[in-house]
């Protein structure tokens, strides 16, 4: 899921997800340049800015990656329950990414060398989760 409309940072995305499953793969937030949110996570990975993920894979783990480059790994992450809302914020404040979840802080990176021209923010779920509420800030108007 993409927005259309050409955006940059600082920019806040909100959003409410339903888990359908105990077993998340992906559910991620993406800050890209355009036309990169197409761009498939089973092949090669490059120029796709900064993705932070909830689960990635069978590893179940949470992440943030640069470009093609796992930046971090947090194998404790939030795990979400099966049948229940969540409430997900994704902030994009350079030099800083953010992810949380119900409130709690589950991911944070710092970037001196922030990458350029990110102007495209996306949503990923593998399996297919339900989104609601989907709000996107950008200098602090929503």
């Amino acid at each position: 899921l993409a927005y259309g409309e050409p955006i940059k940072p600082p920019v806040r995305i909100e959003y409410d997800v339903y888990s359908n499953t105990d077993k998340v793969r992906i559910l991620g937030t993406m800050l890209c340049p355009k036309g990169m949110s197409k761009h498939r996570f089973w092949g090669q990975m490059y120029g796709n800015g900064y993705f932070l993920s909830l689960g990635w894979h069978n590893r179940f783990s949470n992440g943030v990656m640069r470009n093609e480059k796992e930046a971090i790994i947090d194998e404790s992450g939030i795990r979400l329950a099966k049948d229940k809302w969540y409430h997900v914020i994704a902030q994009f404040i350079p030099p800083r990414c953010q992810l949380f979840v119900e409130g709690k802080k589950v991911l944070e990176y710092e970037d001196r060398d922030w990458i350029a021209g990110l102007n495209e923010v996306a949503l990923y779920s593998y399996p297919i989760h339900r989104f609601d509420n989907l709000r996107i800030y950008q200098d602090g108007k929503q």
